[in-house]
């Protein structure tokens, strides 16, 4: 066992600690069942676990490959003054990454405040391009190994959530459109016994 998994924070190892967050998203993927809600209550868990002040979760569209946010934790209410272009580039930076990874935080998010950032490309399986990304970034306290790996812990659960998410859009998508074609046969069946 190495010394970084022994390290205690806050009273915890940093198995323990890699043990709660994956069990914390783990019950979120059990009970939550909205996408939108499932991808906000993995941001704000990992924001939590890891005391981020903003956390963003992005998701890469299936449809245009194009990267989209989808989640936000703002404890510093910075997230509205952050120039999209600026968030454009950090979510890309995140997404050309092999894995979790301590960055320098750009000129334009010091000038925000936040001088220190963490990110994660979400991977699923054997996939050549990663489902999407988490960002945490911080004013004060910068990322250290053992938050590095947390969130790297994190990732491994929060891509299955992405792949949940994506699920549940195509079965409720599915569902309407089952739900358009009896309401049309409905629709023609009462026409047809009305003659």
């Amino acid at each position: 066992m190495s010394d970084m998994s022994r390290e205690n924070v806050g009273g915890k190892s940093q198995e323990a600690r890699e043990l709660e967050i994956i069990v914390a998203l783990d019950r979120i993927r059990d009970t939550v069942t909205e996408p939108r809600r499932l991808l906000t209550s993995v941001a704000q868990a990992v924001a939590g676990q890891l005391g981020a002040d903003l956390t963003l979760l992005s998701v890469v569209d299936e449809a245009t490959g194009e990267p989209e946010l989808r989640a936000v934790d703002d404890r510093l209410g910075v997230f509205g003054k952050l120039p999209h272009l600026i968030l454009d580039q950090a979510i890309r930076q995140a997404l050309a990454l092999e894995t979790t990874s301590i960055l320098e935080a750009g000129p334009e998010l010091q000038n925000a405040g936040l001088h220190h950032l963490l990110a994660a490309p979400l991977w699923a399986g054997a996939e050549d391009k990663p489902l999407g990304a988490l960002l945490l970034l911080n004013r004060d306290r910068p990322f250290d190994e053992a938050m590095r790996r947390l969130l790297d812990a994190a990732a491994s659960q929060a891509d299955s959530a992405i792949v949940q998410a994506r699920q549940i859009t195509q079965l409720q998508e599915r569902n309407r459109q089952l739900e358009a074609i009896y309401h049309i046969a409905h629709v023609q069946y009462s026409k047809k016994m009305a003659h």
